[in-house]
């Protein structure tokens, strides 16, 4: 039998092996707990700063977030799925991790200077203060973060994972609290405490992983072919942040601040209800690493068999956000009634994100990332024009048509193209066999 990959050293390793029963039970309970603390921890910052700051504050900052957050998923150019991708395929950990770690940091740094530089053009209507220490904030304790969960998700520790999740949610709602004692407190101030918070769990949380697996060493420079097959999956990911967010940008650029407040208000909401699908992503992401060895075929059949229990948690969810969508402007006060319109309207997002997951997941195992980025690519561009077409026009109902729109040609797209690229690798099989004969 085949043993599990081990973190003990630079050794080799072999593949792991697949999860199931019991252990993809507990697994995926462990993932379902570290997703709830991320999604929460998003949630309550929101939540908080909605009591805490004025609504256009709110959406000032929802807007500098999607934009940072985008840049934080390019700037680890995907280092933290190319290190599960080899270990999942039997690569020498010590060495893998100390590349994942070298190019988070460096690219983590161009992507911060890059992102502030570019702060007029992107959104001037926020002070470059602001804009910058929230950015700093983001991107590289982003990538730290990120890499210290993705060597868990490898070792399929999925309970270190949740600790490693617990001190993240930690360093981002603690802050809430030292704003909650100033007074008059502003967005400046939250991006200050924010910022410390951030880059205090970021490297509590490198400095535990390092030390339980023995990796503590110093970070050196990725190799191109990591790089080659890195980028493709970082500009899928923050192409695909964008595709989820634009539309607060673009709200508070046409001057919409508050209505930028309400709808991620909604949007986090709805976030909230794709938690079971993401931990059943998280944990079985190995699973697709490891099938793609056995071609497009088989990473297809995974994808199907888990889409269809995802799909309906995913329709169950959206019916229980139309019902309890009050409950929010109970929670924040009358000023945010508006926000039960906005998570009602997005109550499908839960549904669009279960049959979009699996086939990504399938094209990215099979080494296919570009092909996804492509997709994503036409998605994110049909709803930024979209954002930019309706929003002067209808408001904040464009910003939720346009997303609707978009995720669901997305979903669309990527089984096309996942069905496409079986078909095309079966007619390549056959006339492979028809050569030999």
């Amino acid at each position: 039998m085949k043993s599990r990959v081990s973190y003990s050293g630079d050794l080799p390793g072999e593949r792991a092996r697949p999860a199931s029963g019991p252990s993809l039970q507990r697994n995926t309970a462990w993932a379902l707990g570290a997703e709830v603390l991320r999604a929460g921890a998003g949630a309550g910052v929101v939540f908080g700063l909605a009591l805490l700051l004025d609504q256009a504050d709110i959406g000032r900052y929802a807007a500098v977030f999607a934009i940072a957050n985008a840049a934080a998923m390019i700037g680890h150019v995907g280092a933290p799925f190319v290190f599960i991708r080899q270990r999942s395929r039997g690569g020498a950990a010590g060495e893998a991790f100390r590349r994942m770690m070298g190019t988070v940091l460096l690219g983590g740094l161009i992507s911060s200077g890059l992102l502030i530089a570019a702060q007029p053009l992107l959104l001037d209507e926020v002070s470059l203060e602001v804009f910058a220490l929230l950015a700093i904030s983001r991107l590289l304790p982003f990538g730290l973060a990120e890499a210290t969960v993705a060597t868990a998700t490898s070792e399929r520790n999925q309970r270190f994972g949740f600790g490693l999740r617990s001190i993240n949610t930690l360093g981002r709602l603690l802050p809430l609290g030292a704003l909650a004692m100033m007074d008059e407190a502003s967005l400046l101030d939250w991006a200050l405490v924010s910022a410390v918070g951030f880059w205090v769990s970021a490297l509590v949380m490198y400095v535990i992983t390092a030390t339980r697996f023995g990796l503590s060493t110093p970070p050196t420079a990725p190799r191109r072919q990591d790089l080659r097959q890195g980028v493709p999956l970082a500009l899928k990911l923050g192409t695909g942040s964008l595709l989820t967010s634009v539309d607060r940008p673009v709200l508070v650029a046409q001057g919409l601040a508050i209505e930028a407040g309400e709808y991620s208000i909604g949007a986090r909401v709805a976030e909230l209800g794709q938690l079971p699908v993401m931990a059943l992503v998280r944990v079985t992401s190995p699973d697709f690493f490891a099938a793609g060895e056995d071609g497009l075929a088989a990473v297809r059949r995974l994808a199907i068999r888990m889409t269809v229990p995802a799909a309906l948690a995913g329709a169950a969810v959206g019916i229980a956000l139309v019902v309890a969508a009050p409950v929010v402007p109970m929670m924040l006060g009358p000023d945010w009634e508006a926000s039960v319109g906005v998570i009602r309207l997005l109550a499908p997002l839960p549904l669009l994100k279960a049959v979009q997951r699996f086939a990504a997941n399938a094209l990215t195992g099979a080494d296919a990332p570009l092909t996804q980025f492509w997709a994503l690519l036409v998605a994110t561009a049909v709803n930024l024009v979209a954002n930019l077409l309706l929003i002067p026009r209808i408001g904040l109902n464009g910003a939720i048509v346009s997303t609707l729109a978009a995720e669901s040609l997305y979903a669309a797209m990527l089984w096309g193209l996942l069905e496409r690229s079986v078909r095309l690798e079966r007619a390549g099989s056959a006339e492979s066999l028809t050569t030999t004969k």
